[in-house]
């Protein structure tokens, strides 16, 4: 078992379509595929398999009056075995996925999870090479793509080369607090999205969904939420542009949100990335009371450096740090006693490493 690029694998049987397994995002989205992301791949039989994943421990320190600090560990692991199957195509991660060829230049695909992601938002923050050494998840998450892990799951689409169409059905409901055991499996909202991949540098994609009202710790009303994303690789410079919306129910304007990350790897051990965020929250949201505002403007910048302190073994371990500048309105002063209150970051990254003779 070697780290390799995704489409370095399944050379066997032949990618359906001609679309290499780079393009492969979370749940059904696609990458461009130029993309790279570090995995370990294997074949047995027809099986082939592929692990990848990372491992986060940091130490996060938020200054001004609000000021807190926090030592954790942000990790996570995806396990995929796929194989040819009654003519097709069949993966398993914690879900089922099958495509199947209609023709020369169609294709159509069924995926279903009990613990998956709905056509609904962009690739997932976690599997984004634009997001690959940022450790912290954007502002604008929980409006573009919280929805990654959600308790029950089923989509199907078609696609050609460089066009997919999908529908999904899916539980609304954001995870409970606890992370060790398995939510209520029901599916009671629904989503669409459209993906075009013109070149391999390219992928752009729409979505709109109805999310169910939902209780517990994350209760939340009905709404609706629409966005668009743009992501670009070429070579060691992965971009993404996201935008997403949240119209509650009986709310005459959308909750806005806008994301632009970026990540440049300089050279085999150097990478250096950055963020520019805008939501619109509303003060229930930053847990605020008092005479301010019903709804809020937040913006951030954020710039980070990771550099590689050894290799062994296929994995890579690296030291980075990552500092955060937040802009907010004048009313918010009181609270955080500063208009440009700054977090700072400091962390070790474990994961594997690329292969850079294969692909």
């Amino acid at each position: 078992m070697t780290p390799a690029h995704g489409y370095a694998q399944h050379e066997h049987e032949g990618p359906l379509l001609g679309i290499p397994l780079t393009r492969m995002g979370s749940g059904t989205a696609w990458l461009p595929d130029a993309a790279r992301m570090p995995a370990y791949h294997a074949s047995l039989g027809r099986w082939t398999l592929m692990v990848h994943g990372s491992v986060f421990l940091q130490y996060d320190r938020q200054l001004g009056t609000r000021a807190d600090d926090q030592l954790g560990s942000v990790n996570w692991v995806m396990v995929m075995a796929g194989r040819p199957a009654a003519g097709g195509t069949v993966r398993f991660r914690l879900s089922l996925a099958f495509e199947h060829a209609i023709g020369s230049k169609v294709a159509g695909s069924l995926y279903a999870a009990p613990v998956g992601e709905p056509a609904l938002g962009p690739v997932s923050y976690l599997h984004r090479p634009s997001a690959a050494y940022d450790p912290t998840a954007p502002l604008g998450h929980h409006t573009q793509d919280f929805t990654h892990t959600s308790f029950g799951v089923v989509t199907v689409g078609a696609f050609t080369r460089a066009l997919r169409l999908e529908a999904s059905a899916f539980n609304g409901a954001h995870p409970d607090d606890v992370r060790t055991d398995f939510d209520p499996v029901r599916l009671d909202s629904y989503a669409a999205r459209v993906t075009c991949n013109p070149a391999p540098q390219w992928s752009v994609a729409a979505w709109f969904g109805h999310v169910a009202a939902a209780g517990g710790s994350h209760a939340h009303d009905a709404l609706d939420r629409f966005g668009a994303s743009v992501l670009h690789t070429r070579g060691a410079w992965s971009t993404a542009f996201v935008y997403g919306g949240d119209l509650p129910t009986g709310a005459g304007h959308p909750l806005n949100t806008l994301l632009l990350e970026s990540t440049l790897e300089l050279d085999e051990v150097n990478a250096v990335y950055g963020r520019a965020e805008y939501v619109r929250r509303t003060a229930a949201d930053l847990a605020l009371v008092g005479s301010v505002s019903r709804e809020v403007d937040i913006e951030a910048v954020s710039l980070g450096y990771e550099r590689g302190l050894w290799r062994n073994a296929g994995v890579a371990t690296s030291l980075g740090a990552r500092g955060t500048l937040n802009l907010i309105p004048e009313e918010l002063r009181l609270f955080y006693g500063s208009r440009t209150p700054v977090g700072l970051m400091a962390y070790v990254q474990v994961r594997p490493t690329f292969d850079r003779r294969k692909g």
